[in-house]
């Protein structure tokens, strides 16, 4: 009777009740209570600050798509200008493009797929139709595939796939063409090249099993004509495994060849039997098994140990030392959560100058000179834009990961700032003076250097002799730059996921946004609250009534509402809200909730509510 009542009056006074609502957990009318998801902590994270300071988040989306003007208008003009060149055959027609990997006054340009894919992915998450205009982007990626490898797979070169020298080369382009042609599912010939990428590494994994049955991904990479993993003598790449689990489970979502998903099982089976204190990663690609372990765990019931995955993403890289995400104030700058070498090898101290590490086979190797400069660190952008597209997601598929991913992912974005010229003065950057692009080119990386404290922070990358002129990998030409549009072009990534809302320091995050072969989906977001009260954050909702599913209480917290909605967001917490029909037809299956048959949470299901 009163909470009959109750839902009355919430219904007769829709715009009190909802902060309200939403703070105190009140479930909606007529539906059975749910216990609130437990959040998970992760150790590395609890050890960010709540809110970073300075404050001063980019507008990602604006950013992004000035940055997708500039870099794909071939006529464009201007210091380092333009930044594409469309390759032509000899009747005119568009057979592929280039990009320098730095900007340079020098003719060099290049197609590698990190560069050439990047931009097309990340132009696509703002909403760009890249296949579409006069000249067909998606269609040209085309000139990556390699069909001398039985199948085919992508690769990092033109029609040059070598897998066998390192892993990452080839499975991460793989992977971005699986997410263009996902979004870009009318072109067909894209779709067969990936369909058959998947394949090709189908037949690779039962090569990395053992006799005892276990699979052994400690390898440098793989080699197709022989049909073997190779190791080069000098480093080990076994994150290949999660990099082809998400590869393979995606593929599996999309085509159902149930090879598939045996394979991504696979995959997953190896990173399980390691040691929680073995992290295997070398680069970008472990976020991505973590979240290929979410997925297949609230799809399809199984229960690979995604805390150990998570754990992994924000812990010392094992397979490859010095690296991992960064804590801490870099010349008044917090720098929390962007990734790159943090010069911390195990074993070592923050005092000691680390020079060297040991290797898996326990094979002392000694580190290039440039990554482990004094007491400092190195994070790059790439790294941490791609871990923001693998682990956004996560918490759509399991939301005890929210308020840990959402503190995280405000830190990192603040912090990505830093990457770019317009954020520094001149004595900060290694190339100042660019007017047309600092603000939209980033600096590969950004180095801060304990033993200098003259010039401690300073935003630079690889590519030109600056930091450590004993370093013969630099280039010494003078028209060379740092400003890398290799890695860079994933700025689409942040514009995608991140929103600055009316609250300073609560962004709204678009869980849905990086997803690939995902089920369906309604509009999916994330607010996580840095501060010690509770914040209403104020978001349009559209013009259709609709109503408000809170995934962390199993509740809905609003109904039957449109245009501007006020959600609050408890202190210290987050919440994911998901946007449903006002009219939606509620069900439950196993450990899920659907609405109108799509799922809207994956862990309030029935066996929840029994």
């Amino acid at each position: 009777m009163v909470l009959g009542v109750w839902c009355n009056a919430m219904r007769k006074y829709r715009n009190f009740p909802m902060a309200f609502m939403v703070a105190f957990g009140v479930v909606s009318c007529g539906h059975s209570y749910a216990a609130a998801v437990v959040q998970s902590d992760i150790a590395r994270i609890s050890m960010m600050p709540d809110l970073p300071e300075p404050y001063d988040m980019r507008n990602w989306d604006m950013a992004s798509r000035q940055l997708y003007k500039m870099i794909f208008n071939p006529h464009a003009r201007g210091p380092f200008l333009p930044l594409i060149k469309i390759l032509r055959d000899p009747r005119d027609q568009a057979i592929g493009f280039t990009m320098p990997a730095y900007a340079t006054k020098s003719e060099s340009f290049s197609a590698q797929a990190l560069t050439n894919m990047g931009a097309v992915w990340g132009a696509t998450l703002v909403g760009r139709n890249m296949a579409s205009g006069p000249i067909n982007y998606v269609r040209l990626l085309n000139q990556f595939f390699d069909p001398d490898m039985d199948h085919g797979i992508f690769g990092n070169g033109a029609h040059n796939a070598s897998p066998q020298s390192t892993a990452w080369y080839t499975v991460f382009p793989d992977m971005a063409a699986m997410a263009i042609s996902d979004r870009y599912p009318a072109e067909r010939t894209l779709a067969k090249m990936c369909r058959d990428t998947a394949q090709s590494w189908a037949d690779a994994i039962p090569h990395f099993q053992l006799a005892n049955g276990h699979y052994d991904f400690n390898y440098t990479g793989f080699d197709f004509s022989t049909m073997r993993p190779v190791y080069n003598g000098i480093w080990r790449e076994p994150n290949m495994a999660a990099g082809l689990a998400w590869l393979e489970y995606v593929a599996w979502r999309r085509w159902h060849d149930p090879e598939f998903l045996k394979s991504a099982k696979a995959c997953l089976q190896f990173l399980t039997d390691l040691p929680r204190g073995y992290n295997p990663s070398w680069e970008v690609m472990t976020p991505f098994g973590a979240l290929a372990a979410v997925r297949i765990n609230a799809e399809t019931g199984t229960h690979y140990p995604v805390q150990k995955f998570i754990h992994w993403c924000f812990s010392y890289y094992r397979a490859r030392p010095s690296w991992g995400v960064e804590l801490g104030n870099w010349a008044g700058q917090d720098v929390d959560g962007l990734i790159g070498a943090v010069n911390k090898t195990p074993g070592a101290t923050w005092g000691q100058r680390v020079r060297s590490y040991m290797d898996t086979k326990g094979k002392v190797r000694h580190c290039s000179p440039w990554r482990p400069w004094g007491r400092g660190g190195y994070p790059f952008f790439m790294e941490t834009a791609t871990q923001l597209w693998a682990l956004a997601p996560v918490a759509r598929y399991d939301q005890r990961y929210a308020k840990a991913l959402g503190k995280w992912i405000l830190n990192a974005a603040n912090a990505s700032r830093l990457f770019y010229g317009k954020f520094h003065p001149a004595s900060r950057q290694s190339d100042p003076g660019w007017s047309s692009g600092e603000a939209l080119i980033s600096y590969e990386g950004l180095k801060y250097r304990r033993d200098n404290p003259h010039q401690p922070l300073i935003a630079t990358g690889d590519n030109k002799t600056f930091l450590d002129p004993g370093y013969t990998g630099y280039s010494h030409q003078p028209s060379a730059t740092n400003y890398a549009l290799y890695g860079r072009v994933y700025m689409g990534i942040l514009g995608a996921i991140v929103k600055k809302t009316n609250v300073r320091g609560i962004l709204r995050l678009n869980l849905c946004a990086t997803d690939t072969s995902a089920p369906a989906d309604y509009p999916t977001y994330m607010f996580y609250n840095p501060y010690h009260q509770a914040k209403a954050i104020m978001t349009d909702v559209g013009k259709a009534k609709l109503n408000i599913y809170n995934t962390i209480t199993g509740t809905f917290i609003i109904r039957d509402i449109s245009g501007k909605a006020a959600i609050s967001v408890p202190a210290d917490s987050a919440v994911v809200v998901v946007y449903t029909p006002a009219d939606g037809v509620v069900s439950y299956q196993s450990h899920q909730t659907l609405v109108n048959g799509r799922v809207v949470d994956f862990r309030h299901g029935s066996s929840a509510r029994q």
